[in-house]
């Protein structure tokens, strides 16, 4: 089981499809199990 913790930058750019968002990043977040947010980002 995999799982991810985005900081507040980039859970702002996933959250905005943003270009600048790595292919790489974006391709491990669609093959993580959990993808996690601290409630801090918010």
């Amino acid at each position: 089981m995999d799982s991810v913790l985005l900081d507040t930058h980039v859970f702002i750019w996933v959250a905005e499809a943003d270009p600048n968002l790595p292919t790489s990043l974006r391709d491990l977040l669609e093959n993580t199990d959990n993808v996690f947010v601290s409630i801090a980002s918010f």
